[in-house]
Formats: C-alpha cells, structure tokens, sequence
C-alpha cells in the first residue's frame, strides 16, 4: 500500500517505507486499525509517501505464500521492500535523494538491513525494538507459536550460523546512513539487548 499526504501532487515525495512486523503470517491492511497503519496516516499527514509492502512470508495470501518467507529474512523478504521501493521511484511518486525506512520488531530488523543490501537507496533509517542479534531470540519462549505443527524457529532462520549471518549486529560495518535505535527497556517481545549491543 502507498499512502499520500493530501493536497499535494503524488509526485517527488519524501517516502517512508514502513516494513510491518512478523514477518510470517502478519500483514499490512489498507485500515487504521494498528500502530503500523496509525503512523502510515500521521507520516502522509505530514507530507510524506508512505509505502507499506505485504512481502512474501505476509499473512492473508494462504500458507503457500507465507512458507514463501521461510528462510528469507535477510534475503527474499529485503529484495521484496527494494522492489517496492524501486516501483514507488519509477513511477514518480517518489524523490529517490529523500527516502527513510523505519519499522518496529521485524520491521525494525528490516529497517537495519535495508541500508546493508541497498545502500544507495536510503538516506536514514529508524529501527524500533528491532532484532539486531536472531541467536538471541533463537531461544526464547515468545516464539513458541513458531514451534506449532511441524514448524520450528529452525526453519524460518536455520541453525545458529544461519541466525549470525543475517544479523545486522555482525554488519555495522556496512552501515552508510544515519541509524536511529529506539527500544523499550522492559520488552518482552524484543529484548532490549538487541539495540544495546547496536551501541
């Protein structure tokens, strides 16, 4: 979805890319019924294009398409908010010199790996309570509902090299644009140890 500030020419905007969380299973809908939607509105209010992508791995497009996202975190489901991004470019909605990512949870790990695999793309990034580091989360009891069926955390990420290798914790050096990194210190979903050890 693409949300428009009002009264202006949908043309050379500003763009927010507003990577929702999850990732499997969870989608953006064109509703203001959560903060992700909220903030999309209160952005376009603002005057800027906000760009919303249900990536593969999204939820409301069967299980077909979320087991889509398995095993795609740092690579199929980043290659899917490029693509967005670069649409949004192409067809002139957007000034390509003035775009932003910022995402909460699984968007905010996105809104760290973006600048990594396009780094000419973004001019800043906003990370809230994002997963720096997927072994610390690797264990943890708040993704039992990964573990349902036959599923495991193992197959959404793979082993624990495969959870180091698409952290952006082990990528910093490949940070080219200004990163903001906001994190509750009581989070029980992302631990705050994600954003300490991004200092």
């Amino acid at each position: 979805f693409i949300s428009f500030p009002v009264g202006v020419p949908h043309k050379n905007l500003p763009l927010v890319l507003l990577p929702h969380g999850g990732p499997i299973g969870i989608r953006d809908r064109w509703a203001y019924l959560d903060d992700a939607e909220q903030l999309a509105g209160f952005l376009a209010n603002r005057g800027y294009a906000v760009l919303q992508v249900n990536y593969r791995g999204s939820g409301g497009r069967g299980q077909n398409f979320a087991r889509l996202g398995w095993r795609q975190f740092a690579t199929g489901i980043q290659s899917d908010l490029v693509d967005g991004v670069k649409w949004a470019i192409a067809k002139g909605y957007v000034d390509p010199n003035r775009i932003c990512v910022f995402g909460a949870s699984f968007g905010g790990y996105s809104s760290l790996m973006q600048p990594i695999v396009a780094p000419k793309l973004y001019k800043c990034a906003i990370d809230y309570a994002g997963v720096s580091d997927w072994r610390i989360e690797m264990d943890r009891s708040v993704y039992s509902h990964l573990r349902s069926g036959n599923t495991s955390f193992a197959q959404y990420v793979g082993d624990r090299a495969d959870a180091k290798a698409i952290s952006p914790l082990f990528m910093l050096d490949r940070f080219n644009v200004p990163v903001l990194i906001m994190q509750g210190g009581a989070d029980n979903i992302v631990p705050p140890q994600n954003a300490e050890r991004l200092r």
